[in-house]
């Protein structure tokens, strides 16, 4: 299942959010709590404050598909070549 598809199915085809609370991104990409502090302190995730609560956009899904399905085309390629 796509990971869109997952936030489909929590929030509605109607209210998918712009931004994911750190447990809904963590529950979409089945990462540990340490590995997403880790990836935001490093700057891998890109994140907003609001308050107290840290915002990862919910875009930035859609880039690490993309970065997935990048790698598997380049693997592909050197397999085929």
């Amino acid at each position: 299942m796509s990971k869109e598809k997952d936030i489909v199915e929590k929030f509605g085809r109607d209210r998918v959010p712009q931004f994911l609370s750190i447990a809904d991104f963590m529950s979409v990409t089945k990462t540990s709590l340490s590995t997403v502090n880790r990836k935001i302190k490093a700057e891998e995730i890109p994140f907003t404050r609001l308050g107290k609560r840290i915002l990862i956009p919910a875009s930035f899904l859609k880039e690490l598909e993309d970065k997935a399905l990048r790698s598997v085309k380049t693997r592909e390629g050197e397999t085929n070549g």
